[in-house]
């Protein structure tokens, strides 16, 4: 019983360097996991960054185009505008408003993912 352990023809030395091997293996995996979680997270928050600066941005023009249509309609019920005028301002602030409900839409979104990235509030399947 004492020879059995010294005449193994290396099986002990293989068994180690698979081990070994596997541990690698699982470290390379983890680090790759940690790297993608770390870009989507980064890749979440800029999108949420860039359609709250959209928002913003159709919120100001809705209220610029909410203004001049009401100047258009003073004028054309003052007798010094076109009826015409007023009907391109409110084209032109109904197309704005749109613009406005998608960016506040892919704000949404963009928060959505961003919180998902984070590991949030989502049960895991299977899960009730």
């Amino acid at each position: 019983s004492l020879v059995a352990p010294l005449l193994d023809f290396g099986r002990a030395e293989a068994q180690v360097a698979g081990a070994q091997a596997r541990r690698a293996q699982s470290q390379a995996l983890y680090r790759q996991t940690v790297q993608t979680a770390f870009r989507e997270v980064r890749d979440a928050l800029t999108s949420l960054r860039e359609a709250q600066a959209r928002q913003r941005a159709q919120t100001d023009a809705v209220a610029a185009l909410t203004r001049a249509r009401e100047l258009a309609s003073l004028q054309y019920l003052g007798g010094r505008g076109l009826y015409l005028d007023v009907l391109i301002a409110d084209r032109s602030l109904l197309t704005a408003q749109l613009d406005q409900t998608a960016a506040a839409r892919d704000a949404r979104v963009a928060a959505a993912t961003l919180h998902k990235a984070l590991g949030g509030g989502w049960p895991a399947p299977g899960q009730g």
